[in-house]
């Protein structure tokens, strides 16, 4: 099999590297190996010359995946040029506003995650409906904010809050569903990622009501399986703290264990920190690459 980088090679000799196919390739090339696991090849084939000429939007959106992954927060005026690009290119935007509402939800600016996940639909709405499963993603990044809102509120007994939370959930809830259903109406073939994310927006969803389910983050974990490596982990993360909440610590502690040997594999480090904000919590032993308090 021809190595990615040899690809790369010969995409530059032929002068390709920035025709649009040889640009849609690296973009391609590079997402499959951040879902693969293998983040410093991801990285490799998202590095440009010159970061700012217009066809470097893709790959600069791309890599977004890994630095967020990895906690490396990505400059504004990067940020604003890539919001600029998206103006004009709807993939650009959809992907950028889905990875910088992730980066949100990891800093816990949760204003910020809802205003970028309703843009994003906005835009996948606008694509038309051969894209409907897009807007799978940006639900279930929303979803998963509107649970951290939820329990913010619920330490302050703020029930406003958690009143617009929860309809907002469930109006995120049934845009992932109908995205399926349109799909399937429209005789399109709905493949694993859409399905995994899907599964993910449901165990949101009863995070969201107040009793993260188990059994709907192990079928997350299952769904994100085929081979999304770092959302196995993050499913993961969220069963582990669902099974401490039905008082199955030997379970939670594998399924944490799992999450933490990926993170520290991956170097993703806002995924670490909060496994190990977990286990120092509710005193799970992660083994012996976990530091000290």
């Amino acid at each position: 099999m021809t190595r990615p980088g040899k690809n790369r090679d010969n995409l530059k000799q032929s002068g390709l590297a920035w025709s649009a196919y040889g640009l849609a390739l690296r973009i391609l090339c590079c997402i499959a190996h951040y879902q693969a696991g293998d983040w410093d090849q991801a990285e490799r084939l998202t590095v440009t010359d010159d970061d700012r000429r217009p066809a470097a939007g893709g790959p600069s959106v791309a890599a977004l995946y890994v630095d967020i992954g990895r906690g490396r927060v990505p400059g504004s005026d990067r940020l604003d040029w890539l919001a600029t690009l998206g103006k004009t290119d709807p993939w650009i935007a959809y992907l950028s506003g889905g990875c910088t509402a992730d980066l949100a939800c990891w800093q816990g600016d949760l204003d910020r995650v809802r205003a970028l996940v309703w843009s994003t639909l906005s835009g996948v709405d606008r694509m038309g409906k051969l894209r409907a499963l897009s807007a799978i993603w940006p639900a279930a990044l929303g979803l998963a904010a509107e649970a951290d809102r939820v329990e913010r509120a619920q330490v302050t007994g703020d029930a406003l809050v958690v009143g617009e939370a929860s309809a907002l959930g469930r109006e995120l809830l049934e845009r992932a569903r109908a995205a399926v259903r349109r799909a399937r109406e429209l005789g399109r073939q709905v493949g694993p990622e859409a399905l995994a994310w899907l599964a993910r927006a449901e165990a949101e969803w009863t995070r969201l009501e107040g009793r993260s389910d188990p059994e709907a983050w192990r079928a997350a974990v299952d769904a994100f399986s085929y081979g999304y490596v770092y959302e196995v982990a993050r499913c993961q993360w969220r069963l582990a703290e669902a099974l401490l909440g039905v008082g199955d610590r030997e379970q939670a502690t594998a399924a944490a264990q799992a999450a933490y040997d990926t993170a520290l594999r991956l170097q993703a480090e806002p995924l670490r920190k909060v496994l190990e904000l977990l286990a120092r919590g509710d005193r799970l032993v992660l083994g012996a690459s976990m530091p000290p308090a």
